[in-house]
């Protein structure tokens, strides 16, 4: 007769006790070795901490270094807070929280990490009396590369893949990402041209 302590079950086999560590959802059993863990939580440390040991695939690697390749590159871990994520395009939005602000609001004293959040702060209303969104839009019609980033009915287009946006700050984010190949790095671009043209006005 085989028993499960942790369950107090009782088994007329091992076969039958084995089966069910591997079933039961109190039971999170090692890959590699014979450790049956409480949590999977538990499990997934063990995993890394003991055998190099993927704790989202469970694939076994040589090293630590070879375990932390597999993690960045294939289940898109931040290597700063090891959180994961599901695209690499999300991975690299949720680094923005990490990076220093450098940006400074064209209209009052706060600090940003992106261009786009800085015209988003603009566009909520939330710096200096009389900014607000509709002035955005109306500064972005004023500019003299409007034809570039507007359609005839005034919606936001991307320069390049003419994605549509419904604010300012959303296509600055696009262009901000790897999305396509818009970019406000070239100082002549109609966007990077719209923002100089934006911190005169404002």
């Amino acid at each position: 007769m085989a028993y499960c302590y942790r369950c107090e079950r009782p088994f007329r086999t091992l076969l039958a006790l084995n089966q069910h560590t591997y079933d039961s959802s109190k039971h999170h059993m090692c890959p590699e070795c014979t450790g049956d863990f409480k949590t999977l939580y538990e499990l997934r440390e063990h995993l890394v901490d003991e055998h190099d040991g993927c704790p989202e695939c469970y694939d076994i690697f040589d090293s630590e270094s070879d375990l932390q390749d597999h993690l960045f590159e294939e289940h898109n871990m931040c290597s700063i807070c090891n959180q994961f994520f599901k695209s690499p395009s999300n991975l690299k939005y949720h680094q923005l929280v990490h990076r220093e602000k450098t940006v400074k609001c064209f209209a009052c004293y706060r600090m940003f990490v992106t261009k786009s959040a800085m015209v988003l702060h603009l566009e909520e209303g939330t710096c200096k009396p009389g900014i607000d969104v509709d002035v955005i839009d109306d500064l972005a019609t004023d500019c003299y590369e409007s034809h570039k980033y507007l359609d005839n009915d005034g919606d936001y287009k991307c320069p390049t893949c003419a994605k549509y946006f419904r604010f300012m700050s959303g296509l600055l984010q696009h262009a901000e990402s790897d999305s396509c190949d818009e970019t406000l790095r070239w100082k002549h671009g109609p966007l990077a041209v719209f923002l100089r043209f934006l911190k005169t006005r404002v």
